[in-house]
């Protein structure tokens, strides 16, 4: 082989070689398959964001008997079936915020109470919400009616549920938020949620 051939293609090879060993413009060479951004351990995508302002009053009936109650702006009815949130007929009503297939998240629910409890002592005999399962964080009569609020040993359910009534009418208000694995600062949610049932009246 001539030399001036030998000179070439050791020179290629070289040109070669040093294109795999420079590292990437501005940095460290990008590693194949490496996300641009790693998730920091710990941290959950699903992570509650900061209660909504609880700013859209609605007008409605359960059982032909009206009501009303304030939710965050946004929500969307959650019927059964060709159930409408103009139907006066039916017993229970629910809105909730559009996730989409994410499961969880708040809802409040207005229900007419057929057989409603007499008082709070009687509610409480009767609720599901066991000791061994649930921390009961307020328990209050109200002049019209009870409120009760639950939380899971883990924050992974909040409940509140508040009771009105007004003649032969009775309603409930459910409030309630689910996440896998507690919910942040559970006190603050459960407040928030409070403040949603409070906000029911039968004008």
């Amino acid at each position: 082989m001539k030399f001036s051939t030998l000179l070439l293609f050791c020179t290629g090879l070289i040109a070669s070689c040093g294109k795999h060993s420079t590292p990437a413009q501005g940095g460290e060479p990008a590693k194949q398959g490496e996300p641009a951004e790693a998730v920091k351990p710990g941290a959950s995508p699903s992570a509650e964001p900061s209660p909504e302002p609880l700013d859209t009053t609605i007008q409605s009936k359960v059982n032909n008997v009206a009501f009303t109650v304030t939710i965050p702006k946004g929500w969307k009815f959650a019927g059964m079936g060709s159930e409408t949130q103009d139907d006066p007929a039916v017993i229970v009503k629910k809105w909730k915020p559009d996730l989409g297939a994410q499961l969880g998240g708040p809802s409040v629910m207005i229900s007419y109470l057929t057989k409603p409890p007499t008082d709070l002592a009687s509610y409480l005999q009767h609720t599901t919400f066991d000791a061994d399962t649930y921390v009961t964080t307020k328990q209050e009569t109200l002049a019209d009616g009870f409120i009760v609020a639950f939380r899971k040993h883990d924050n992974g359910i909040l409940v509140v549920e508040l009771m009105r009534t007004k003649g032969e009418a009775h309603m409930m208000c459910r409030a309630s938020q689910s996440h896998t694995g507690g919910i942040p600062d559970p006190d603050a949610r459960l407040g928030w949620l409070e403040k949603m049932c409070e906000s029911l009246t039968l004008p």
